[in-house]
């Protein structure tokens, strides 16, 4: 008997390592932002500065990557579901391209893996299967928590009102933060997502 090697388990791994890592400079860019405040003085802030430039001209190149390695997990992915579930006829090619093209998937990502948490409604009677779909449910809520709070931002962001200095720079300062924990919870929601699909390839490939 031949076992089935899911496709998604190691490239999942690999956008999961992605995810961390971006989280971690950005954890690290606010650990860096709290000193500059705390330290003062106009070589502190100068740093911080460059430091932002750079992180602003690498996150293009982050995004690029991060989007290629998730569509290509998510082909990877419906692939698995393909093989181990009977009843899953849905074709890979749409999870890609719904997870890989800008703006579509804002709503793409929702739908890819909307249809597999209803798929496994099918599966009430599975109580390992119900609590994996579950964890998708609350995955994917996080995901869409984290980015709608990151549209809000950006908003605000572009109509920070001018007013009296303190006040101003104070509004400046909760900004950086809040934008910088909504884009962390937006990574963190889709970190939760593979997981969570991953262990019901892992669950499905064992049983």
């Amino acid at each position: 008997m031949t076992t089935y090697e899911p496709r998604s388990l190691q490239i999942g791994k690999i956008l999961n390592i992605g995810l961390f890592l971006t989280m971690g400079a950005i954890l690290a860019f606010a650990v860096r932002y709290i000193w500059s405040l705390a330290v003062g003085g106009e070589e502190a802030i100068l740093q911080y500065l460059m430091l932002k430039s750079f992180a602003v001209t690498l996150i293009p190149f982050v995004i690029v990557v991060l989007l290629f390695l998730a569509a290509l997990w998510a082909y990877s992915y419906y692939v698995d579901l393909n093989n181990l579930f009977d009843r899953f006829e849905k074709h890979p090619n749409e999870a890609m391209f719904s997870v890989l093209i800008p703006v579509f998937n804002i709503y793409g990502i929702g739908r890819t893996f909307s249809r597999v948490i209803n798929f496994l409604d099918r599966y009430d009677d599975d109580d390992d299967v119900y609590a994996l779909g579950m964890q998708m449910k609350i995955a994917l809520a996080t995901f869409y928590a984290g980015f709608g709070g990151a549209l809000i931002s950006i908003l605000f962001g572009i109509t920070i009102p001018s007013g009296p200095d303190m006040v101003w720079k104070a509004t400046v300062i909760v900004f950086n933060f809040a934008e910088m924990a909504v884009l962390l919870f937006t990574l963190f929601g889709f970190f939760l997502i593979v997981r969570a699909n991953s262990r019901l390839i892992r669950y499905r490939n064992s049983s």
